[in-house]
């Protein structure tokens, strides 16, 4: 093994690319001396991406007590272009590994009902991978609630897809789930590695 010992690595003139590795390579380590790595704020690292998150922009009503597909239909960011917020309103990423999901929805009934139960889940590929329950003391009358759902889930990065529902039992009326630019109905993910 040799050892090179120099300050600065750079490409040379008229190239914008610089390979660390060629085709022997298989691996680089960083030795675990090294305290610190500093990468450039805005710099892709290979991981987190790809990331997005989309919010509710106006209430959508739904069925009473029957899951119900919530259309997170504007985009915070989606840095890969991996969520579709116009059809299918799921996040399909394009890269395979593990992700961190997060829903949440606002739910609520009438002004004078009382919502019996609330529910968000995510689903991956069309089956329930988390939820979360809200289920208050009927004699309460509330009428918002906000459960939120998070989880991590692998992905093979072409045909896995992940999508997250409602399910709101109200005494009477139609059950909603709120939205707003205030983010309390939202859904994102990003990666977090291989």
């Amino acid at each position: 093994m040799s050892k090179l010992e120099t300050n600065t690595i750079d490409n040379i003139s008229g190239s914008s690319t610089l390979n660390l590795g060629d085709t022997n390579a298989t691996a680089i380590t960083i030795d675990s001396g090294v305290g610190t790595l500093t990468i450039p704020n805005g710099i892709a690292t290979g991981h987190m991406y790809p990331a997005f998150e989309a919010y509710l922009s106006s209430t959508q009503s739904i069925t009473d007590s029957t899951w119900t597909k919530i259309q997170f239909n504007t985009e915070v960011f989606d840095t890969d272009s991996c969520y579709d917020n116009v059809t299918n309103f799921r996040f399909t990423p394009n890269v395979a590994g593990k992700y961190i999901l997060t829903a949440a929805a606002y739910n609520s009934g009438n002004v004078s009902d009382t919502l019996l139960r609330a529910l968000v889940r995510i689903t991956k590929n069309g089956t329930q991978v988390a939820v979360s329950n809200f289920d208050p003391n009927a004699s309460s009358n509330a009428n918002l609630l906000t459960p939120i759902v998070s989880i991590i889930q692998e992905a093979n990065g072409t045909t896995d897809y992940f999508e997250a529902d409602s399910f709101i039992d109200v005494s009477s009326g139609t059950p909603e789930v709120r939205g707003g630019s205030d983010l309390r109905s939202h859904f994102n993910a990003y990666r977090i590695g291989a």
